[in-house]
Formats: C-alpha cells, structure tokens, sequence
C-alpha cells in the first residue's frame, strides 16, 4: 500500500493528511518522506550504520527542549529501575515485618547488587583509570582529632625537603 492509496482508503486529501500532521506535532518538526510500510523503519545514515553496526535514530534538532525530552529518558532509565526495584524491596519488608535495620540491610544489599554502570565507567574502572580530573593535586595530612595545630615556621619550611609532608606541628 503506497501513500497515495493509503490516503485514498480512508478518503483523506492531502491537505487533511498536512492538518493532521499539524495537530500532532505541537512543535517544530521534520516529518520525512516514506512509504506507510516504512513506518517502523528509524532514520539512519549508511556512511555510520557501516562503521557503527547498531540501531540509530538520526534526528534533526530543532528545539532543545525536544533534544532534552528525548535524551532524558535514555539517562535516567536505570535510576528508573533501581528505583522500582528499591519500592519493591521496601513493600516485602514491609510485609515481612522486618526491623528497620533488616530493611536497610535489605534495601543496601538491593542497591549494590543490581547497580548499573556505562560501559565507559566500566572500562574506566577496569583499566583503573581516573572517573575524575583536578588541575589541583592534594595531599592527605593526617591529625590527631584532639591535638591543636600549627604551620612550622617559615625557617624551618626553608629547611626541609619540599617532598616533605610534615609541615605542622603538633601540641
């Protein structure tokens, strides 16, 4: 069935077609040219589809709030699931009387085991590369909670090695 005919099936004009559409798509849009049987086909570029060998859904983007719609969904899905999973775990230990520490055992025990991560955190975790980049090195000082502390005076700073990390003094 070709669109033509499609339109003639249902004694549609064009125009009645255009308006539909228009009713539709509240938005600004690009509705491409196909054949009804078409319709579940995704749009897609063979120069990526060779290289990617994956589904794809090249759209144009024409209104960032449609871009944000569209993309939200696809990052969000897993905080979706464990969040359904956490409800479930919550309702069973509710239903099995369970101490609020049972439940949080439960609930972090929910949480750890079916956590997911992107394949890029995975590799990053994997070839134990950094998650985190700072133009800033630091470098952890232990102290003694009860102690007070002093910076070592300039002289003494002078003197010392500058790989050195004991600048203070403890009283």
């Amino acid at each position: 069935l070709d669109f033509d005919n499609l339109l003639k099936k249902y004694n549609w004009t064009y125009e009645d077609y255009e308006y539909a559409l228009r009713v539709v798509h509240t938005r600004t849009t690009i509705i491409h040219k196909r054949e009804p049987n078409a319709r579940w086909v995704n749009q897609y570029n063979e120069e990526i589809l060779r290289a990617w060998n994956a589904n794809m859904d090249i759209q144009f983007v024409l209104d960032p709030y449609a871009c944000a719609k569209y993309l939200v969904p696809y990052t969000t899905k897993p905080e979706r699931e464990m969040s359904l999973l956490l409800e479930a775990t919550h309702k069973e230990c509710r239903e099995g009387n369970m101490s609020v520490r049972e439940e949080m055992k439960q609930l972090t025990c929910t949480f750890f085991n079916h956590r997911q991560v992107s394949v890029q955190e995975a590799i990053y975790r994997a070839t134990k590369m950094p998650l985190t980049y700072s133009s800033r090195g630091f470098v952890f000082v232990p102290a003694h909670s009860n102690s007070c502390k002093f910076l070592k005076s300039q002289n003494m700073l002078k003197e010392m090695d500058p790989d050195d990390e004991n600048i203070t003094c403890l009283t």
